[in-house]
């Protein structure tokens, strides 16, 4: 009876959320939201609410040494700068048939700070594996927001066959926690293993590297320290003479305790001063080149983006770059396709009609494209735009199409030149041609 009384009351506080956050029906969630078919199999990790949202074993703790170390890692935290600095350096476009809706759409963007929150979103991804935002809506005008919140107080809502039912968040260990539906955060994961609803943290993948390395830095740190400064053995007293007290020794010591770098020694005839230690730290530099090495290979950067590359040459440094660029790409079209079903798709109301295209950030692929583009204007003989015109290769270049009214100014000018090219040819006499003229040698000879 109490169920019954209570079912109507719950359809009256979900139907009032969904007002609030600009949503009148599950169905227009387009994309997001669209009935997948279920499967049969089962993952094996996260917050599935069949285990009362359980947790991964220790995940908040891991988590939040992550983030410690992404905010105090020094290169590390360079590294891990690198991913979101080359998939949004470049910028992006949006495409859409229709220029009003791209414009509109733009124009929430810049208002959102979306750029902002991609580099954010990507920075949590590869440093927690997860990066979760919350879409803020602003009733009537839908989606107005995106807030990056921590991703360490996050859980994920699953069904048994991996479907995303929800998402809770917890402050605390004491936090019952806030449970959200799938429509109200934005979840971005850049890599990931099957069987799995978390994404897998880079930083995590390279913990074991970056305890080495911050072991093999203390330690040289520590040796430096030790064994860079110069250290004296004070000799006192001669051999066939009294042994000195250690009184003596002990008040020795101290006035050579606090020795500087121009430090003068007068001593009597007994006391001997002999440096030891003069060879220092040996394999520093191989020590520490070793472990940086393996650190860039598990984050997955290039050791030249850094500054280092030591001892490569450059056919190979270009080697290492074109891969990175390649994996840029790959993660670019990720970003966008979350951020299109997410952000875009919730401003527009109609999925697909505008999206969101990431420059390409390659400076190989564009010299390739203004290589083949130099091609085709040679193969068209007298008019380098027989195959292409210039607005075609714009588009091809990834440039902006110009205005209408421009290309017609271009146009008419274009025609204008052409006319009085051909006009001055017209009234120019044609060319002197000189004729051969053959004449005999004897006919022409002169007599002496």
């Amino acid at each position: 009876m109490l169920n019954n009384l209570l079912t109507p009351f719950s359809q009256l506080i979900e139907a009032r959320r969904m007002e609030f956050y600009g949503i009148t029906t599950p169905k227009e969630e387009a994309r997001t939201l669209a009935q997948a078919p279920k499967g049969q199999t089962q993952i094996a990790s996260g917050g599935y609410k069949g285990e009362f949202f359980s947790e991964r074993r220790d995940r908040r703790k891991h988590l939040a040494q992550y983030r410690t170390i992404y905010q105090q890692g020094g290169p590390i935290s360079e590294a891990v700068d690198c991913y979101p600095l080359f998939c949004l350096s470049n910028g992006y476009h949006l495409e859409g048939d229709d220029e009003a809706l791209v414009q509109s759409t733009q124009d929430r963007l810049d208002e959102m700070f979306i750029d902002q929150a991609m580099w954010e979103g990507i920075i949590d991804a590869i440093v927690f594996g997860d990066a979760f935002q919350e879409n803020l809506y602003g009733g009537g005008d839908g989606l107005v927001g995106v807030a990056p919140r921590p991703s360490e107080t996050f859980d994920i809502l699953y069904e048994s066959d991996g479907t995303i039912t929800g998402y809770v968040q917890k402050l605390n260990s004491y936090d019952r926690g806030l449970e959200l539906k799938p429509e109200q955060i934005t979840h971005l994961k850049l890599f990931e293993v099957g069987g799995d609803v978390y994404g897998t943290s880079i930083v995590g993948r390279a913990y074991d590297e970056i305890l080495r390395d911050t072991k093999i830095a203390e330690a040289i740190a520590a040796s430096i320290e030790r064994h860079g400064f110069p250290k004296y053995h004070v000799k006192v007293g001669e051999k066939d003479k009294p042994m000195a007290t250690q009184g003596e020794i002990t008040s020795l010591q101290k006035e050579f305790e606090d020795l500087q770098h121009k430090n003068e020694f007068v001593t009597t005839y007994d006391v001997e001063i002999a440096q030891i230690d003069q060879s220092g730290i040996a394999n520093i530099a191989e020590y520490g080149a070793w472990a940086i090495q393996r650190l860039c290979t598990a984050l997955g950067v290039p050791e030249e983006i850094l500054g280092l590359g030591r001892g490569s040459t450059e056919a190979t440094a270009n080697v290492r770059l074109q891969a990175f660029y390649d994996k840029i790409g790959t993660i670019q079209k990720r970003v966008a396709r979350c951020y299109n079903a997410n952000v875009v798709d919730r401003i527009t109301k109609n999925p697909g009609a505008v999206k969101i295209v990431f420059n390409d950030v390659s400076p190989t692929d564009e010299d390739l494209k203004a290589s083949v583009l130099l091609k085709l204007g040679q193969t068209g003989g007298i008019d380098p735009f027989a195959i292409l015109d210039s607005e075609e290769m714009r588009e091809y270049m990834g440039f902006e199409p110009r205005p209408p009214e421009e290309i017609l100014a271009k146009q008419i000018e274009d025609q204008k030149a052409a006319d009085q090219k051909a006009a001055m040819l017209a009234i120019q006499p044609p060319p002197f041609q000189q004729k051969d003229i053959n004449v005999a040698p004897e006919q022409n000879a002169k007599p002496l």
